[in-house]
């Protein structure tokens, strides 16, 4: 198959980022040829099984000394070059970005790589340098490129406004994954890069969460995320500890990898919760599956991180599914917005928990629950409050 886009990646692949990885099986399923550029050697962790499905070939890009941007500005074939780079660099060079001759060095080689597969468009995900290299690249006559965007890389308080704004103006379109990724980025990027904004959500194959025949296990809570202080998971430790006063059996798995695992360690030794927390470390999407299928609660009580420039609330809708899910789903940036279910959805909606930094609280707010196009829409008590937001 021949490859007509290119997915520039910083990593690839990421045991954390199973939504690249779908997103490009359904690339190949719909017929689209691709080729994946992973800028950085990815690290020693699991393998999803479903990436041994993967077609497209994954390309390392070379080291920094291999990617000597001079020796092809001044090459016999990089005639042109040297003018072309002037005004493609001078926004990164005057934003004080401090990786601009590196990039440089990677969008010369993606350039180079584009022309010699045919690549016609490249995407991006996250807007950080992977988009600035594919900026570059375009700037510099290779192909369009288009960007999703995500949380942290629009959100923390690094963001130079007008420099994203020269890069999302440039894109064929930029997309995002919420309506409130979407508003927020259109409240501080500039008039030019409104109308290349675009809202997408990540998308999951509902065939690999269809319900299982096994009972569940009725005391298991499970979390999945990676152990950073944004995911909140040092209030989900002292919430067990309260949770086993009223049920005695009940046991927590926490599934993921990070910087912030030695802490929880410690954590949990502190509060005397070795018996029923446990720390499973990174496990690949089937292992994760497995888990989903027995446990009754899933907790995602996300806190306000470092790297974030607005607040959110944690806050937990419990539901019933038929999919294989967990009985309580997650919303940790639920702000008081309507939220739409497709047609076909199997959900009864029953309450909306609030957890505190002391653990579970038992506040309680009911919903308003009413169909929409053939699915469900799910509102708000017009008594809650939406959480103030405020930038560092």
């Amino acid at each position: 198959m021949q490859p007509l886009i290119g997915y520039l990646l910083k990593k690839f692949p990421r045991l954390s980022e199973t939504f690249i990885l779908g997103e490009l099986l359904q690339q190949e399923a719909l017929g689209t040829g691709l080729h994946v550029l992973s800028r950085r050697t990815p690290d020693d962790e699991p393998r999803h099984p479903a990436l041994a499905r993967l077609r497209a070939e994954v390309e390392l890009l070379p080291g920094r000394t291999e990617l000597d941007p001079w020796s092809r500005v001044f090459a016999p074939e990089g005639a042109g070059l040297l003018e072309a780079l002037a005004p493609v660099v001078r926004p990164l060079q005057e934003a004080g970005h401090p990786r601009v001759g590196r990039l440089v060095g990677e969008a010369l080689f993606v350039r180079e790589r584009a022309a010699a597969l045919g690549l016609q468009h490249l995407h991006v995900h996250f807007a950080t340098d992977s988009a600035l290299v594919a900026h570059l690249v375009h700037g510099l006559g290779g192909p369009s490129y288009s960007i999703t965007a995500h949380a942290k890389d629009i959100y923390r308080s690094t963001v130079d406004p007008d420099l994203l704004t020269r890069v999302v103006a440039d894109s064929a379109f930029t997309t995002t994954v919420c309506d409130a990724n979407l508003d927020h980025l259109r409240s501080f990027l500039g008039e030019a890069a409104q109308p290349q904004l675009r809202k997408l959500y990540n998308g999951i194959d509902l065939e690999h969460f269809r319900p299982g025949g096994s009972p569940r296990e009725e005391d298991l809570v499970l979390a999945v995320g990676r152990l950073v202080e944004k995911k909140g998971l040092d209030v989900l430790v002292d919430a067990m500890v309260r949770v086993r006063e009223a049920r005695p059996r009940a046991r927590c798995v926490i599934v993921g990898q990070g910087d912030a695992r030695a802490a929880l360690e410690e954590r949990i030794q502190a509060r005397g919760a070795g018996g029923f927390v446990e720390l499973a470390g990174a496990l690949h999407q089937g292992d994760v599956l497995d888990l989903m299928q027995r446990a009754t609660v899933f907790a995602l009580p996300c806190r306000v991180g470092d790297l974030l420039a607005r607040s959110e609330r944690k806050f937990l809708l419990t539901a019933k599914f038929r999919e294989r899910l967990p009985r309580i789903c997650a919303l940790p940036e639920w702000s008081g917005a309507t939220i739409r279910l497709g047609a076909g959805s199997e959900a009864e909606f029953h309450q909306i928990v609030e957890i505190t930094e002391d653990g579970w609280a038992a506040r309680l707010a009911t919903p308003v629950l009413r169909s929409h196009e053939g699915g469900l829409e799910f509102a708000p008590p017009a008594t809650r409050k939406s959480p103030r937001t405020h930038r560092d």
